[in-house]
């Protein structure tokens, strides 16, 4: 889980770098992404503005990573459902790729919010735990 921790906190590292310049592009004009928490009724937007629009994208994202998967389970297309598990696959690079978009815009999403890698690694956890312990999971 550690691996997890880790890849989370540099990913939300680069992540947060590249929304610094994207609001500074919005010319939000406030001191630090930090302090930015200006009102949508001006015109401008806000943090949870850019994080409401980014999971429209998520959403899009799972649209896209849908289509690269094989469409109907009961059909017999042994071919792409070998390909989606053999490395180095086109079928499983495109598909691979629509999911690191996923959690690209996941992790914007919880950046935009200033929620911290510690934060999110717990909430994972925590969800994780809650998820092992009820009945109809188990």
């Amino acid at each position: 889980m550690n691996n997890l921790k880790y890849a989370l906190r540099d990913l939300m590292i680069i992540q947060k770098a590249k929304q610094e310049k994207l609001l500074a592009k919005c010319q939000l004009n406030m001191p630090s992404a930090t302090d930015i928490n200006t009102n949508p009724v001006n015109g401008e937007w806000d943090r949870v503005d850019f994080a409401v629009d980014t999971l429209t994208h998520v959403m899009e994202e799972v649209v896209e990573l849908r289509q690269e998967l094989p469409r109907k389970w009961w059909k017999n297309e042994p071919e792409k459902r070998q390909n989606l598990l053999t490395s180095g696959s086109d079928e499983r690079s495109r598909a691979l790729a629509e999911f690191a978009d996923i959690v690209i815009h996941l992790v914007n999403f919880a950046t935009y919010l200033n929620v911290s890698p510690k934060e999110l690694t717990d909430a994972i956890m925590s969800k994780i735990d809650y998820n092992s312990k009820r009945p109809d999971q188990n």
